[in-house]
């Protein structure tokens, strides 16, 4: 995919879903796409990491760029992350609902690099081809 000059390629760090990569996975594939397109940005999709989860977001040992957090993060807990782990750049998924649900895209406004939006469907995080309303 890098070969396609895509602009960013993520790879599923959430245990639960159909597309997670094990972590020792994830170095391969990340290098793998920086030796092939190094343009090519490295996204570590998680989930409300916690606990040693949180040692798997260095980019050091993971080789991503990007860690883009898609679970019920709070403008505060972005920032607590962004305390812990430097050296990536963090951006912010929000299951958008209904127009409403825009406005708490102002709360993160200063506190991560870049939103990204996505339609809410009940049980699933993301990733799931639906339009936003």
């Amino acid at each position: 995919m890098a070969a396609l000059a895509v602009d960013a390629i993520g790879v599923i760090g959430v245990a639960s879903s159909p597309r997670h990569l094990l972590p020792d996975r994830r170095g391969e594939l990340f290098a793998a796409v920086a030796a092939e397109r190094p343009a090519c940005l490295r996204v570590l999709v998680v989930a409300d990491p916690a606990g040693a989860d949180l040692d798997l977001l260095d980019p050091v040992g993971g080789g991503h760029q990007v860690v883009q957090l898609h679970g019920s993060e709070s403008p505060q807990r972005c920032l607590e992350l962004r305390a812990r782990v430097a050296g990536v750049t963090w951006w912010k998924a929000l299951r958008i609902r209904n127009p409403g649900d825009l406005e708490l895209a102002r709360s993160y406004g200063d506190v991560v690099d870049a939103l990204l939006l996505d339609a809410w469907v009940p049980d699933q995080l993301g990733g799931t081809g639906h339009a936003l309303p």
